[in-house]
């Protein structure tokens, strides 16, 4: 099906595919915020084995949420932050 996003196989947390799941299902939300879920579910994933691509992936996210409503702010930003602390966790 055009423009689906499948679900991870291997996801980091369950919290993540619920997040995910949840944006998916959600049709009042953007594509933005749907890709923005994604890459933080991308970097959680790969934190473990490679924390600087982690980082960057991060970064993408953050750019791309620094563009969104607020209203889609607010949903997104618990998961960002706590990515955030464990990129600081790591390098720190």
């Amino acid at each position: 099906m055009k423009g689906r996003l499948k679900v991870k196989e291997y996801p980091d947390t369950i919290r993540d595919i619920e997040n995910l799941s949840s944006a998916i299902l959600n049709k009042n939300k953007s594509r933005e915020s749907i890709a923005c879920f994604r890459l933080i579910s991308d970097a959680s994933r790969i934190i473990r084995d490679n924390p600087k691509k982690s980082a960057a992936v991060y970064m993408e996210a953050r750019n791309m949420y620094m563009k969104l409503p607020y209203f889609e702010k607010k949903e997104i930003y618990s998961e960002l932050f706590s990515l955030y602390q464990r990129l600081e966790e790591k390098n720190g």
